[in-house]
């Protein structure tokens, strides 16, 4: 029996901005001078935990730089164009959701649903860029809940910051325990990020992990999941 490969595509985040019952942000191609005060705001602790990676990634690579323009009724899952070498895969869309995605938990699902999204990936919480403490994304319920309301498929992604094994294991089982309740059919996903740049240095970057340190930290959430 021939088996059809299937690949997962995550979409990029703009496909969501059209999904939020609030005046659109992104009015042009260049960030704006609103947008900027926002972003001082955000470094500065107001919006969000300046612990978070995630504050860090919005800070530098969202807003930092040229923001997608969303035409009038956003774009379409439709629209999106993949890789010729997909072409005997099954093809899926979806969009990864946090706090930090504007709307802030107020995201019109069916809406996602109708635009042809077929699966969201939530973020269960993080591990601090620098004080290395587990927290909670404030808005996983809201959007876990709302995605499966409107039928669509559910992953979630834990944002590390582990520099030990323990750690790695610590986090999968604090994902595990936040979404036991929930139908979660797609993976949970261990989020690698870099944070530095600008002044700032993730406990994560500064750990002078060797390949094979940080192999087994991947691999012992994995396991663990």
């Amino acid at each position: 029996m021939k088996f059809m490969k299937t690949a997962a595509v995550l979409a990029a985040a703009v496909l969501a901005v059209s999904y939020f019952p609030i005046k659109n942000h992104f009015t042009s191609a260049e960030t704006t001078e609103d947008e900027a005060e926002i972003v001082d705001a955000m470094i500065t602790g107001y919006e969000g935990n300046a612990d978070d990676p995630q504050t860090f990634r919005v800070i530098t690579a969202e807003t930092k730089t040229s923001q997608p323009v969303a035409r009038s009724g956003g774009q379409k899952a439709s629209a999106l164009t993949h890789n010729s070498k997909f072409s005997d895969c099954v093809m899926m869309d979806g969009i990864d959701v946090s706090k930090y995605n504007w709307g802030k938990g107020n995201i019109d699902w069916n809406a996602v649903k109708a635009d042809g999204i077929d699966f969201a990936i939530a973020r269960v919480g993080y591990r601090g860029y620098d004080g290395g403490q587990i927290a909670p994304d404030g808005y996983l319920d809201e959007n876990i809940q709302g995605a499966l309301d409107a039928g669509l498929d559910v992953g979630a992604y834990f944002f590390t910051q582990a520099i030990t094994v323990q750690e790695a294991i610590d986090e999968a089982n604090y994902c595990i325990s936040r979404l036991k309740d929930y139908n979660i059919k797609l993976p949970i996903y261990f989020d690698v990020e870099k944070t530095e740049g600008n002044g700032v240095n993730g406990r994560l970057n500064t750990s002078g992990l060797s390949i094979a340190k940080r192999t087994a930290i991947a691999e012992a959430f994995c396991q663990t999941i």
